[in-house]
């Protein structure tokens, strides 16, 4: 059976979704000025998936993308240390199309692509790599060239213990209600409509989560949240909160939420600010009583009159608190 390109897209991110998201470590002790020799090694577990792909960072801050082909998703590079002492090969998943990275998921997103129906309209299908699952560091001690001594042996050096995840990686669905650099215009319930209307395939992942509460619908929104679709990280935000999803988590739910204030989205700006007054508990980072303020704020900048008018109650309880407060 041949799948459809839409569905082709879905069945890969599906396979993505198998993978596990370990973070791996490998320590590698060599003298300085050879070849460190590393495998990196992708846990993909379906037929359906032929290829992805992950950017390696080497220490001299130069990045390198490479492609896992099925069926071992498994490659092996070297590093050559120039100095005495430690360094740090840096892997994890990347999406690219054209040999580019495609999308940044921490932070803020730059959307090179939309969503899936455009990739199947323009042909761009066969020219993407979505991200291997996983990330990982390689440490490579170098140790100094061993000169022959008639009397006594230099000393072992013994490599260090292996070294936590970056900070990047353990932080990556970090919680918190932080306001960002730069502030994006709101985000309406038209330009929703628009896409719902014009993408099959969205309109089907948005029926299935909202209408049919169907799990299927976990893998699409899982997908087009990573590549920066504002509304479908609120839902995918919203089904960190539901039971029937298996996915119950209040912080991941935080996390995705705030992804999606931050580009806009007015509905996620409210219950963002109101969860920073009265559900703390879904951040890893207490949220202040200011920041709660700034995202209604920015919530009650919205054209859609219940966002408003909600915006606009929560604010007046948040000058309630600040006065009892100060009290």
């Amino acid at each position: 059976m041949t799948l459809q390109p839409n569905k082709r897209m879905l069945a890969l991110a599906f396979a993505l979704a198998l993978g596990t998201t370990a973070f791996a470590q490998q320590v590698i002790t060599v003298t300085v000025s050879s070849p460190a020799k590393f495998d990196i090694e992708s846990m993909v577990v379906s037929s359906e998936l032929k290829n992805c792909s992950i950017i390696v960072t080497y220490p001299n801050g130069t990045d390198e993308i490479v492609l896992l082909q099925a069926p071992q998703f498994k490659t092996t590079l070297t590093y050559t240390p120039i100095v005495q002492g430690t360094s740090v090969v840096a892997w994890k998943g990347a999406s690219t199309l054209n040999g580019k990275v495609e999308n940044e998921v921490v932070g803020g997103v730059k959307q090179l692509f939309t969503n899936i129906g455009e990739l199947v309209t323009f042909g761009k299908l066969s020219q993407v790599s979505l991200a291997c699952p996983g990330s990982g560091t390689i440490t490579v001690v170098a140790t100094p060239r061993v000169l022959p001594v008639a009397t006594t042996a230099p000393p072992a050096v013994s490599a260090p213990p292996p070294v936590a995840a970056s900070t990047q990686a353990q932080s990556r669905f970090r919680a918190t209600a932080s306001i960002p650099t730069v502030m994006n215009p709101p985000l309406e319930i038209s330009v929703f409509k628009t896409k719902y209307n014009n993408d099959t395939t969205y309109r089907t992942m948005v029926d299935d989560f909202n209408v049919n509460r169907s799990k299927q619908s976990l893998t699409a929104l899982r997908l087009y949240s990573e590549l920066g679709d504002a509304n479908a990280q609120f839902l995918y935000g919203l089904a960190y909160l539901e039971d029937w999803t298996g996915l119950y988590d209040p912080k991941k739910a935080c996390y995705w939420i705030r992804e999606s204030a931050v580009q806009g989205l007015s509905q996620a700006r409210l219950v963002l600010a109101n969860k920073a007054v009265y559900n703390k508990d879904c951040f890893d980072v207490t949220p202040t009583l200011d920041e709660a303020k700034t995202w209604a704020q920015l919530a009650s900048m919205s054209t859609e009159r219940i966002v408003k008018e909600n915006a606009d109650k929560l604010l007046q309880d948040i000058l309630r608190i600040q006065i009892t407060n100060q009290r």
